[in-house]
């Protein structure tokens, strides 16, 4: 890069892994997708080229980029929900943030990338704004950007339940929360909702997912549901610093007319279950890139007083 330049970005080596960890719980809020263990997951299967961005004036690093790269396309992050440039807050400012653009578009150009993918990190996550990147990244030479709705609520309001909602939980006072380890039959039935309404398999075997909950242990949590000693299923959820994101649902198809996912998502917005955290994310209600909107899915959640709020992804050419 050029030696003038007040900022260098280089590829993290596994040397700077206390130094990325550490950027991960201090500029994303704690987003455990970053951390330097969750990513190393994917070593196998996709060529990683996360960044690093030095201020040379200062003689410090200044933030970082989770990537890989496939062919000639640069993901931020191709296997993650979200992905991103994180900065410490001063260099958000647009006299450094221009630069920094500007450097990275060159490191790019120089690896042979002709296209950049970012999934960004929505705002109910993220103190810092986006506003900068998502615009620097529109104005490359051609780019597009695809919106997916999801729904949240502020754990710290009153919320209004729907009439509806609220006649649902009659049925079902004598149902059972659990939080405990991920289950075999749990995941199965994960599987087989996931096969039957969208075709696809989930993006974690069991042994894979279980892994995970065994690194995260306070991050991937499952909570399961009971009539008595019948299990009818549960929801696996991550956490990320302060927002609570429904990931995974699988129930009984036996038991639906229990609705025991409805006494689950009451159990984690009423019951003040973890101290530090503000918001449930009930995950996207849209599918083939935002273009379907699930209207069935999105109502559902809508009926425990959820709002709606932007997952953002843009692809842009060099």
């Amino acid at each position: 890069m050029n030696s003038l330049s007040r900022f260098k970005i280089e590829k993290y080596t596994p040397r700077k892994k206390k130094i990325w960890n550490n950027m991960v719980k201090n500029l994303t809020n704690d987003i455990f997708f970053f951390h330097r263990d969750y990513l190393s997951y994917f070593k196998n299967n996709i060529k990683e080229n996360s960044l690093i961005i030095y201020d040379n004036k200062l003689r410090k690093i200044i933030g970082f980029i989770p990537g890989n790269i496939s062919k000639d396309t640069f993901y931020s992050f191709e296997k993650l929900t979200f992905g991103g440039l994180f900065l410490e807050n001063l260099y958000y400012k647009n006299i450094f943030f221009n630069e920094i653009f500007n450097i990275l578009i060159k490191y790019l150009k120089e690896m042979k990338i002709k296209k950049v993918f970012f999934r960004l990190l929505p705002s109910p996550y993220y103190t810092s704004d986006n506003a900068l990147l998502l615009s620097y990244l529109n104005n490359l030479k051609k780019s597009k950007i695809f919106t997916e709705i999801s729904s949240y609520i502020k754990l710290s309001k009153l919320n209004n339940f729907s009439k509806l909602r609220l006649r649902s939980l009659k049925k079902n006072k004598d149902l059972i929360i659990k939080r405990e380890k991920i289950k075999k039959k749990y995941w199965n039935f994960v599987s087989k909702n996931l096969r039957l309404k969208y075709k696809v398999n989930p993006v974690h075997t069991y042994n894979e997912i279980r892994f995970l909950e065994k690194k995260f242990p306070k991050n991937i949590l499952f909570f399961s549901c009971y009539k008595r000693n019948i299990f009818l299923g549960g929801l696996v959820v991550f956490k990320f610093g302060e927002v609570l994101k429904i990931q995974y649902v699988g129930f009984d198809e036996k038991y639906k007319y229990l609705n025991p996912q409805d006494t689950i998502v009451t159990y984690l917005i009423k019951n003040d279950i973890f101290n530090d955290i503000k918001i449930l994310d009930f995950g996207i209600s849209t599918e083939n890139n935002g273009k379907t909107i699930n209207k069935n899915l999105l109502f559902y959640k809508e009926t425990f007083g959820a709002v709606n709020f932007n997952y953002l992804k843009i692809i842009c050419y060099l």
